[in-house]
Order: structure tokens, then C-alpha cells, then sequence
């Protein structure tokens, strides 16, 4: 892929139900930096799921993805 990273893009992490939804509570966040890169650590077995929200548009864009 040549699609270059956006920096400032606030990912969030959710466990996700049976569907792939995000359930609860945010588990974490950060800021993508460097090129739009971001990292959780420690993340137990199972499925979440990431929404991304870019802070700098009028309105927000929000975006997710089951990552598993």
C-alpha cells in the first residue's frame, strides 16, 4: 500500500460482542503519531474492536474496524 498515515487521529479500543460491535466501556486510547502509527500493549485473547475519530475536521470522521 502507498496510502500515507494521518498523525493526530484518536484511536479508541472496545471489547467487541458476538457481531463485532463495541461493548462498555473504552479499554484505551492514543494518538496516532509518525506517520499514523498507534499501539496497544497487553491485550487479552478474545476479539476488540478500534474507532477512530480525527480531531481536526469540523466534524468528526469516525471509523471502525474488528481487529482480532
Amino acid at each position: 500500500l502507498s496510502e500515507v498515515g494521518v498523525d493526530d487521529v484518536l484511536v479508541q479500543l472496545f471489547i467487541a460482542d458476538g457481531a463485532g460491535n463495541p461493548t462498555g466501556a473504552v479499554l484505551d486510547s492514543a494518538f496516532t503519531a509518525g506517520g499514523g502509527y498507534y499501539r496497544f500493549d497487553n491485550l487479552a485473547a478474545g476479539n476488540q474492536r478500534i474507532q477512530t475519530m480525527i480531531r481536526r475536521w469540523a466534524q468528526a470522521d469516525i471509523k471502525s474496524e474488528v481487529v482480532r
